[in-house]
């Protein structure tokens, strides 16, 4: 139903409510007139009144029950009251009408008089009550007046036909005021409809505006942490949330309609900004320069200082915007301020400015660069010191194409491999080393390190970190490991021969020796034979560093080497009243090594277990297979290894307090070699320790992994 249509529908309804509201009235008027025409009739000695009065008070009492009924049931929409109300006014005006013709004073223009008055003061009457609806109105006159009129005409006579013109002429004007008053009272419904929906209107937006305003100072009182303050045209406060109420101690009713801005401001800063605003031709003043550039420019925003009502000064980021009318979008009526405290904020801005400042000084005097990549964007930052160690000038905007295209052609893949295992988070930092050719021609070995800020989803999207040359350094321990294994090679020599003549002399090849000769003799062959070993790992380490140690690479079942390795060092084991024990089945997958290599490995794991465990202890060897790597374990129960000794442990010539140990000494090189060994072979060596014990463990890829063939490839052809 559209909106005319439900016009229509409500007039009607307000129409029919208006018919049954005066149908009382009109019903009591009924009786008195009928009542009054009945005496006088019978006055006037005519006995036929009464059939006709009959009628009448039938059609009364019938409409007097539909009143009743409508009274009680007005709700009921399946009753057609309209329909019923309209018959009603029909049979009523009829029983007038028809009740008239039936008591015609024939011959007696007196009493034909008096019946015409009735009848125009019944149909008037109606008219005045029936007008509401014109159909129902006219319902009533018609059938009331026109059967009169008609036997008026009828009747001879010049006087009886003049009262009947009379009557029917009575007839139409009545009528048609029915009609006119009918249309007036329906405008008059509709106006009435219009503003009474006009006014429920108008209280609908009222609440809503209200409601609204409600929800607006709870939402402003809501963000508690920003101070929101409202100003009117000439920025003097009128409104203020409790942020602003807690950040200058000021309550809202000691500001509004008081104060202006300007005097919550530090009025230096706003001279300030009032002579920074200004130009040559126009002179601005204290806050009416904050509203006239909010005025002109949409929004004003700068830092400032508030301060708050006891002295108190808070640094914020204050917005000023101007508001506006309903429906003109140039007429400004007052301004909004946001003022968010960033105090805070500063100062850590400051200090994170202060301690970026001491990170690059720390790094440039170390001779670190510092690199900042932007991954999305590709976009490469180097600072003065990298682009001294690239050798680059200052004009060259690097990316990370540039840097790779720097690096030397048998580095490049690998370094690469390792960016891409860092950006992947397969490594938690990028840590390598490499060589880099500089446009002129110098090559350089440079050391850089990584860290990769990720976003939510773990997308890299950063990666920053530091880059320093160590072709110095290179060249001096390149320098210094030519000197020792020079050294090792020239000592190799004689201290064999001399390790042999002792053995022999030992052996009573030169005669029996007295007890205290042989006593010293066995010393100084034990140092010999410890000379030989330390020789020998110092060469090993020489050799796996500078990578001239060619490794035999081949497909091995990981548990037949650890047993292998547990049955060579046995009898090391038993000396120290220690043994070697398989808490669980060993892995049986196959990897590729240097059979040697792993065994040398093992060796130097079993042997420091065998040597820091008690008396009596056992030593679980275990190797698990885990997501495409190999695991191999060695756990001992001894007093697990010194906090301060952990960081160094790896590192060559490292050893613990001689005192932790219950037996010989080693050289200091083998947990150095053992890794070296170990990543050698793609693999990656650490350890777990605590009061109850240590746990020496190495990964190694699967035989059919791509990390496990490029290894390979590295080292040696598969046999």
């Amino acid at each position: 139903m559209d909106r005319h249509d439900q016009t229509e529908q409500l007039v009607r309804d307000e129409q029919l409510q208006l018919l049954f509201a005066g149908l009382p009235s009109s019903l009591l008027a009924t009786l008195l007139l009928l009542t009054l025409t009945v005496a006088v009739t019978h006055l006037a000695g005519s006995i036929h009144i009464y059939p006709a009065s009959v009628g009448i008070l039938l059609v009364t009492a019938a409409r007097f029950v539909l009143w009743l009924m409508h009274g009680r049931h007005a709700n009921r929409e399946n009753i057609a009251w309209s329909t019923l109300f309209f018959i009603g006014s029909v049979a009523a005006g009829a029983a007038w009408g028809f009740g008239a013709v039936v008591v015609f004073p024939v011959g007696d223009v007196t009493a034909q008089a008096f019946v015409a008055f009735v009848i125009a003061g019944v149909s008037a009457g109606a008219v005045a009550t029936l007008a509401v609806e014109k159909w129902t109105a006219l319902g009533f006159v018609l059938p009331c007046v026109v059967p009169f009129a008609v036997r008026l005409l009828l009747e001879p006579g010049a006087y009886s036909t003049t009262m009947g013109v009379m009557v029917a002429i009575y007839a139409v004007v009545i009528s048609a005021s029915g009609i006119r008053l009918s249309r007036h009272i329906s405008e008059n419904i509709v106006l009435r409809l219009q503003a009474s929906e006009q006014q429920r209107k108008q209280e609908r937006s009222e609440r809503a505006l209200s409601l609204a305003n409600h929800r607006l100072r709870d939402f402003i009182d809501a963000a508690d942490h920003v101070a929101i303050v409202a100003l009117d045209d000439h920025g003097i406060v009128t409104m203020m949330n409790r942020g602003a109420e807690k950040m200058l101690g000021y309550s809202e009713q000691e500001l509004a309609g008081k104060l202006t801005l300007e005097l919550l401001l530090d009025p230096k800063e706003v001279q300030d900004v009032a002579n920074e605003l200004s130009s040559a031709g126009r002179r601005l003043f204290g806050l009416h320069a904050f509203l006239q550039y909010s005025r002109e420019t949409g929004s004003f925003r700068r830092e400032c200082v508030f301060i708050g009502k006891n002295e108190q000064r808070v640094l914020v980021d204050l917005v000023l915007t101007p508001t506006h009318g309903d429906g003109d979008a140039t007429a400004i009526t007052g301004f909004l301020a946001t003022a968010t405290d960033i105090s805070e904020r500063k100062r850590a801005a400051e200090a994170l400015i202060r301690m970026n400042q001491r990170f690059v000084l720390a790094a440039h005097s170390g001779g670190m660069g510092i690199w900042d990549w932007d991954v999305a964007a590709d976009t490469l930052t180097w600072d003065s010191r990298t682009y001294e160690i690239y050798g680059a000038p200052r004009d060259v905007k690097p990316d990370m194409n540039y840097m790779l295209r720097t690096v030397h052609p048998d580095d490049v893949e690998r370094a690469r491999g390792e960016l891409v295992a860092a950006l992947s988070g397969k490594q938690p930092q990028l840590r390598t080393t490499f060589r880099i050719i500089c446009p002129s021609g110098e090559e350089r070995i440079v050391s850089a390190s990584g860290l990769t800020l990720r976003d939510a989803n773990g997308r890299a999207v950063r990666m920053t970190g530091l880059i320093w040359d160590i072709t110095e350094s290179q060249r001096v321990e390149r320098m210094k490991n030519e000197f020792v294994a020079t050294v090792s090679h020239e000592l190799r020599t004689p201290l064999t021969s001399i390790r042999g003549s002792l053995g022999l002399v030992s052996a009573g090849v030169a005669g029996k020796l007295p007890e205290r000769a042989a006593g010293l003799i066995s010393m100084a062959l034990n140092n010999c034979e410890r000379l030989t070993l330390l020789i020998n790992d110092i060469l090993d380490m020489e050799k796996l560093e500078s990578e001239k140690q060619r490794f035999e690479v081949r497909r091995m079942e990981v548990s037949e080497l650890v047993k292998r390795s547990m049955e060579d060092n046995t009898g090391f084991a038993q000396s120290l009243s220690v043994h070697f024990v398989t808490p669980e089945p060993l892995c049986r997958t196959e990897v590729l090594v240097d059979p040697g290599r792993f065994l040398q490995v093992m060796a130097n794991l079993l042997s420091n277990a065998s040597k820091f465990s008690p008396a009596g202890a056992t030593i679980e060897v275990a190797a698990r297979c885990q997501q495409g790597r190999v695991r191999v374990s060695v756990r001992d129960y001894g007093k697990g290894i010194p906090p301060e000794f952990q960081p160094r442990i790896f590192q060559k010539f490292s050893q613990a307090d001689s005192s932790d140990s219950r037996s010989r000494a080693g050289t200091g090189l083998g947990l150095a070699i053992s890794r070296a060994i170990v990543e050698r072979l793609g693999g990656h060596i650490g350890f777990d320790t605590g009061p109850g014990g240590t746990t020496f463990y190495f990964e190694l890829p699967e035989a059919d992994s791509v990390a496990a063939q490029a290894v390979a490839l590295q080292q040696s052809k598969v046999s």
